[in-house]
């Protein structure tokens, strides 16, 4: 509310310079990023296996799983809009 009555501002021009958002380039640095956290957890494996150990519990790993798809995005969009576009 306080973006389009106070500032005149729409949501698409705190978040780019360009008139739409384009998706193309947030879902592919989402698959750079994915890629190297992979990497790291593949080369941090093989490093020091004896630091890393599997542990699977089918309940906590739903719960954790709703957690992450709800905030997650939450979070991380909320922080991208106050700190890289807004301020």
């Amino acid at each position: 509310m306080a973006l389009k009555f106070i500032h005149k501002k729409t949501l698409p021009s705190i978040i780019t310079g360009f008139t739409n958002i384009r998706w193309n380039r947030y879902f592919f640095s989402f698959f750079v990023w994915t890629v190297l956290n992979i990497l790291y957890t593949i080369f941090s494996y093989f490093l020091s296996p004896q630091d890393m150990t599997l542990q699977f519990d089918f309940n906590k790993l739903i719960v954790l799983l709703i957690v992450l798809i709800i905030f997650i995005p939450i979070q991380t969009g909320v922080e991208e809009l106050i700190f890289r576009g807004y301020l």
